[in-house]
């Protein structure tokens, strides 16, 4: 895997995010919670400015948001990551 992308940086997916760095894996990630990103940028995270910046920079995403609304915002909403996956991805 070449880089993961992690949607949701907050107390789980920050984790999640530290635990795959720890691997050596490459993580690029999104939140658009200043502090959250701010946490997951200190520990190493390439943050992006959007989900689809994620998908583009990243051969596998994972996401980590609260609920229905949100998950479909992340996935198919402006920027969001259909928006900058790559074909077949």
């Amino acid at each position: 895997m070449d880089t993961a992308g992690i949607v949701g940086l907050g107390v789980m997916g920050g984790r999640c995010a530290k635990k795959l760095l720890e691997a050596g894996v490459s993580v690029a990630g999104y939140d658009p919670s200043p502090a959250a990103a701010r946490r997951a940028e200190e520990a190493g995270v390439a943050v992006c400015g959007s989900p689809a910046d994620v998908a583009g920079r990243s051969s596998v995403v994972l996401l980590f948001v609260p609920g229905s609304a949100d998950t479909e915002q992340a996935i198919v909403g402006e920027g969001g990551l259909m928006a900058g996956a790559s074909a077949g991805g």
